[in-house]
C-alpha cells in the first residue's frame, strides 16, 4: 500500500512538472514534432515557419528563426525553447540561457535517419521517449513500403524546384537543399547541378530545361498565382512551361523532414507521376 502511494505521488509530481512547462517552438520540424508527440498543449509560441497543425496560428508568433528577440521570447515566460540549430542570433540564445530558459536544439533533418533522431531527441527531452519510438517505428515502416513503390516506378524526370517568397525573393533550389533531398527521394533528378539556392534568371531556368517545375502553394501565391509563376524569367521557354507541367505542393509537407515525411514524399511522388 505504501509503495502504491509512493508511485502515485511520483506520477502526480511528474504530471504537475510537465503541466508547468511553457515551450516556444522555433522551426517547422520542431513544431510538427512537438504536436505529434502530444506536447502541443505546452507550446505557447512558434516562429513564422511553423504553419502546421492549424492550431499554431492562434499562438504568439515570435518571428523568423534567425531573427529572434530576447524581449519578445521572455515576454512569453518560457521554461523551454526548442529550436533548430540555425536559430539565433547567437547572442539572443546566450541571453535566454542566462535568464534560466532551457534550450533544446536539434539539427534540421534532411534524411529519414536524421528525422527519427530529431523526433527521439525532442521526445526524450520531455518524457515522451516511448511515444517518439512509436512514431519513428511507424515512419520507418511507412518509408520502407513507399521506397519499394518508388523503386519499382521512379519518377525519372528532371525537376526544377522554385523557392518563391514574393517577386523580389525568387530562387532555384540546387543540390544540398531540403527540396533537392525530397526530389531525389521520389526517384527524380534535380535539373540543376549548382549547390544551394541560386537567383532565378532566364538563362539559369532555360539552361535547366526541366520536365516538371515544382512550387509551393505559398510561394506561388506570393508572385500572383500560377500565372505569376509562368511569367517568371525563362519559365515559359522550358519543356515544363510549354507543356504546362507546373505543380504546387503544400509548403510544410515539401520543406519539412518531420513526422509527416512519408505523407509528404507520397504526395510529391503522386503529383509528379500524374504530371508525366
Amino acid at each position: 500500500m505504501r509503495r502504491l502511494c509512493l508511485i502515485a505521488m511520483i506520477m502526480t509530481m511528474a504530471v504537475s512538472s510537465l503541466s508547468a512547462q511553457r515551450i516556444v517552438s522555433v522551426g517547422s520540424v520542431v513544431t510538427e514534432t512537438l504536436f505529434a508527440l502530444g506536447l502541443g498543449r505546452y507550446v505557447v509560441g512558434v516562429d513564422v515557419t511553423s504553419t502546421y497543425p492549424a492550431s499554431v496560428h492562434s499562438l504568439t508568433n515570435v518571428g523568423y528563426f534567425t531573427a529572434l528577440s530576447t524581449e519578445g521570447l521572455l515576454s512569453l515566460k518560457p521554461t523551454h525553447i526548442v529550436a533548430i540549430g540555425e536559430a539565433g542570433p547567437p547572442h539572443v540564445i546566450g541571453q535566454l540561457k542566462a535568464a534560466g530558459v532551457k534550450i533544446v536544439t536539434v539539427e534540421r533533418p534532411e534524411t529519414l535517419d536524421e528525422t527519427c533522431r530529431c523526433i527521439e531527441t525532442i521526445g526524450a527531452s520531455f518524457g515522451a521517449a516511448a511515444k517518439a519510438r512509436e512514431l519513428t517505428a511507424k515512419l520507418r515502416s511507412d518509408m520502407t513500403a513507399l521506397w519499394k513503390e518508388i523503386t519499382a516506378k521512379p519518377v525519372g524526370k528532371r525537376i526544377l524546384f522554385l523557392y518563391l517568397r514574393g517577386k523580389s525573393v525568387t530562387y532555384i533550389s540546387g543540390k544540398g537543399t531540403v527540396s533537392d533531398a525530397m526530389v531525389q527521394s521520389v526517384g527524380a533528378t534535380n535539373a540543376i547541378d549548382a549547390k544551394g539556392n541560386i537567383a532565378i534568371t532566364a538563362e539559369s531556368v532555360i539552361g535547366a530545361n526541366p520536365d516538371i517545375i515544382v512550387v509551393t502553394e505559398h510561394g506561388a501565391a506570393s508572385v500572383g498565382g500560377m500565372d505569376g509563376v509562368r511569367a517568371l524569367p525563362g519559365v515559359a521557354a522550358t519543356r515544363a512551361g510549354k507543356a504546362g507541367k507546373i505543380v504546387k505542393v503544400d509548403d510544410a509537407l515539401m520543406l519539412t523532414f518531420g513526422p509527416r515525411l512519408a505523407e509528404g514524399t507520397k504526395t510529391l511522388y503522386d503529383l509528379l507521376r500524374n504530371a508525366q
